[in-house]
């Protein structure tokens, strides 16, 4: 698990959601192209910034496996931070503030992993690109002050707990052997299965109890994963987290969430 620069599906999955709960797409051409344009911004640009950071963090003095070389992500950082600030401009002020936070608060996660970036890092940069790309698809159809907007913070907190929940029990970033049976983080496990109630809980709150009894069982699915040896395909379930995020976004743009 690390953030590369191909398309990352769990910002593109959280900017179509995201677009999605905010109201749902629209067939003019420009509504597309925007769409195209925050997918750059989020995706490539973003992805490409955070690679960097964690590469850039491995050259420090701090760092369990210092590199020395100058790799050719800490380039592809400066071409990433410069188009995001570029596609932010055309794409207004709001657009443009929050992926100016969105990269600062990247250097400090970065810089805050010390000594385990990989492991430290990358699940909460992650989060934090499902969170700017969740908020930027529902700014561009609906209005800030909608409390639907607060599902892109669950589906952030979410992804991060969960992938670093992953890295702890896969050994990521570590010489140490991996263990036959995975000693799961307890806060992270905890605040993994808050972010599955709050699925459940919104499906219910938009009256679709059969959806909310799906995601129920592939949280016990997820969970159980966790806990016992590795037997079932975690690819499935990752993709069973980022398909929950589409159920609950059509509960609220088509079944009425918040009246």
């Amino acid at each position: 698990m690390r953030i590369t620069l191909r398309p990352n599906g769990y910002a593109i999955c959280a900017l179509l959601a995201g677009t999605l709960v905010g109201g749902g797409f629209r067939a003019q051409t420009s509504d597309w192209l925007g769409l195209l344009a925050l997918w750059v911004l989020v995706d490539l640009a973003l992805g490409a910034f955070y690679t960097g950071l964690v590469h850039f963090v491995r050259l420090l003095p701090l760092a369990d496996e210092r590199r020395t070389d100058m790799p050719g992500e800490l380039l592809a950082a400066v071409l990433g931070a410069g188009l995001a600030l570029l596609i932010a401009t055309l794409l207004g002020e709001p657009v443009a503030y929050l992926t100016q936070a969105a990269l600062a608060l990247g250097v400090v996660v970065a810089l805050a992993a010390g000594r385990s970036p990989h492991r430290e890092a990358v699940p909460m940069l992650v989060g934090l690109q499902v969170l700017v790309a969740w908020t930027l698809g529902f700014l561009s159809v609906a209005h800030w002050q909608s409390p639907l907007l607060a599902l892109g913070v669950v589906a952030a907190i979410g992804t991060w707990c969960r992938l670093r929940d992953q890295s702890l029990s896969e050994g990521a970033g570590s010489n140490l052997p991996i263990p036959d049976r995975p000693i799961p983080d307890r806060p992270m496990l905890w605040a993994t299965r808050l972010a599955w109630a709050a699925w459940m809980g919104a499906l219910l709150v938009a009256r679709q109890p059969l959806l909310a009894g799906v995601v129920g069982i592939t949280a016990l699915a997820d969970d159980l994963h966790r806990l016992t040896p590795r037997v079932m395909p975690a690819a499935l379930l990752d993709l069973s987290w980022l398909g929950s995020w589409f159920l609950v976004a059509a509960a609220s743009s088509y079944w009425g969430m918040v009246p």
